[in-house]
């Protein structure tokens, strides 16, 4: 498995907190991308709200104002990347889970950036599921 974990200070990841309705936020530049991530997000995490960005930049913002229970973002993106992204979410809130996608090797940047799990594209179709299930 392609997975990187942070390690954690307990045995568990954090969990989705207890809300009516858990939101994950998915930012992917690529439409194509972003439909496969919200897609898989559904079928991992039912009941749970999408809610999908192209940019980083208006996730973030909607973040600040509505929040989110689970974090999948892309790297490479235009005006704010997905380590950018990271590190400012981290810096508002510390538990949320955040899961980086990638078609480069930036792993130990993500990490270091604040992300929980990095995955490498190719294997999201075969791997995200069983990483957002963790935080179900």
């Amino acid at each position: 498995m392609t997975e990187i974990s942070l390690p954690a200070s307990a045995d568990k990841p954090p969990r989705l907190t207890a809300s009516p309705r858990p939101r994950c936020i998915t930012v992917d530049d690529d439409p194509n991308s972003l439909k496969l991530i919200e897609m898989i997000c559904s079928r991992a995490l039912p009941g749970t709200e999408i809610v999908e960005f192209p940019g980083a930049v208006a996730a973030l913002e909607f973040f600040r104002r509505h929040g989110a229970t689970l974090i999948v973002t892309d790297v490479r993106m235009p005006v704010m990347d997905g380590l950018e992204f990271t590190a400012a979410i981290r810096a508002a809130d510390t538990k949320v889970p955040i899961v980086v996608l990638s078609s480069d090797e930036v792993g130990a940047d993500a990490l270091a950036h604040g992300a929980n799990v990095f995955l490498v594209k190719s294997r999201v179709v075969a791997e995200l599921g069983a990483v957002l299930a963790k935080y179900s």
